[in-house]
């Protein structure tokens, strides 16, 4: 296993691989605490069957803030990396997670392709800005998973973000004026 980690700001890279009996897995993400997830990950099944995958990136976020815009995006390929004649990822999932929680779901579906060195491309599947009234308190994240044919790779491209939605200085302003008439009506009468 071989990892990287560059850090610029509060923004962070990571870039690595892993090689086990049973996938070789890379990866280059990036997160922010501002915050987002954002990365490509490559997955090849190694074994001689379908195996499942579940990935799971959470990210720590400080200071917690509300509310909140969320959005993501997701593409994805797989080819035949064995030359079998056919290749699939099935039971493929995508959640955005704020705290722990599903917040956003962006595919939940099957993709095959038949014919020797074949590959298939989805994407980009995007969603938001949407409102997220309760914003993030403590993490965010992303699940993924899917089930990859054997001897086959897959690739994910995928980004969840939260953004703060500034509450506009005229909000306060307006509050305040609203403040000092109920004050001044209280004096006159």
């Amino acid at each position: 296993m071989m990892s990287s980690v560059t850090v610029n700001g509060t923004v962070a890279s990571y870039m690595g691989s892993d090689l086990t009996p049973v996938w070789d897995f890379s990866w280059n993400m990036t997160a922010d605490a501002d915050p987002f997830i954002d990365g490509i990950f490559s997955f090849t099944n190694l074994t001689g069957a379908t195996q499942t995958f579940n990935v799971s990136l959470n990210l720590p976020v400080s200071p917690a803030f509300s509310p909140g815009l969320k959005s993501g995006d997701l593409s994805f390929s797989f080819s035949d990396s064995n030359l079998s004649g056919a290749a699939s990822v099935s039971n493929i999932g995508w959640t955005g997670l704020i705290d722990g929680l599903p917040a956003m779901t962006l595919f939940a579906s099957s993709a095959n392709c038949t014919g020797s060195g074949c590959s298939f491309g989805i994407g980009p599947i995007t969603d938001g800005p949407l409102l997220h009234p309760a914003g993030v308190a403590s993490t965010l994240g992303i699940l993924l998973n899917f089930d990859l044919s054997a001897g086959d790779t897959a690739t994910f491209d995928t980004r969840f973000e939260v953004t703060v939605v500034p509450v506009p200085a005229a909000f306060w302003l307006f509050g305040s004026a609203l403040g000092m008439l109920g004050w001044m009506r209280r004096k006159i009468h």
